[in-house]
């Protein structure tokens, strides 16, 4: 493991904002546009998770690290991934956290329905205080939380 401790160092700290710098060539890019690395070379000790973490390299640089490992071990040219393929897994990875996160919604709101519809068989029924509607059917605010 390399010490990386200068590419730290930025003076512009809202330039570089949820950015991570490339293990590779240490250009810096956003967090959910690189690739995690498990090579010796790429792993960092996270203080925050007390253990080894696979560091991040972008998609230029995974592409030419893994054409020149296929190389290295004799493989024809041509079956390391393509660029495209890179892009692709990177898309991949966005779409599962983001259906993970959209069934963690899904699912808080079933929950959520769920306690509301066992409420109401119990006869227990919830309002929001904090407006009511009026005899023409307008929304008003409730008096006490206006001051004038």
């Amino acid at each position: 493991m390399t010490d990386r401790t200068s590419v730290f160092e930025a003076s512009d700290k809202q330039k570089y904002k949820s950015m991570v710098p490339c293990n590779q060539c240490n250009e810096f890019y956003p967090v959910a546009d690189m690739l995690a690395s498990d090579r010796e070379a790429h792993r960092y000790w996270s203080k925050k998770l007390d253990k080894f973490c696979p560091g991040k390299t972008c998609v230029q640089c995974t592409f030419e690290l893994c054409r020149f490992e296929h190389h290295e071990l004799g493989y024809p040219p041509g079956e390391s991934p393509t660029l495209e393929d890179c892009w692709a897994e990177i898309c991949l990875e966005k779409k599962r956290k983001l259906e993970n996160r959209m069934s963690a919604h899904k699912n808080a709101y079933k929950t959520i329905d769920a306690n509301r519809k066992a409420d109401t068989k119990a006869g227990i029924f919830h309002f929001n205080k904090g407006s009511k509607k009026s005899a023409d059917g307008k929304s008003t605010r409730n008096s006490s939380a206006c001051t004038s």
